[in-house]
């Protein structure tokens, strides 16, 4: 059975386009992520005045995201040219990008939810 048509009044015809910053476009996706909506719903019930329910994230979570792709693309690249066997990079050349993630992971742990969180 087929899904009922929506009238001409309900229908989602028309589109809104908005240019943002980087940081703009990501505090949004924060926040949306926050009140677990989709980036488009968020924008649209902030728009139209609906109450939403967010809740508090500090600031230092787009940093702490930003840090930890830096993080991973180094390690990405450096696992791929030991496979490659170009560059000769070795296990070695992981440990101080594998430090530095694991420094970030222990701050992030420590002001996440609950302090009780451990790594082993």
């Amino acid at each position: 059975m087929a899904r009922p048509r929506k009238s001409p009044a309900e229908r989602r015809t028309e589109q809104l386009n908005m240019t943002l910053s980087p940081a703009e476009k990501a505090k949004i996706a924060q926040r949306a992520a926050s009140a677990n909506m989709t980036l488009t719903d968020f924008t649209r019930a902030v728009a139209l005045n609906r109450s939403l329910k967010v809740t508090q994230t500090t600031e230092s979570d787009f940093a702490t995201r930003h840090e930890l792709r830096r993080i991973g693309n180094n390690i990405n690249q450096a696992v791929h040219l030991m496979h490659t066997g170009k560059g000769g990079a070795t296990l070695q050349d992981l440990v101080p990008s594998l430090d530095k993630l694991n420094r970030v992971l222990d701050l992030l742990l420590a002001h996440g939810p609950t302090d009780s969180q451990s790594r082993s």
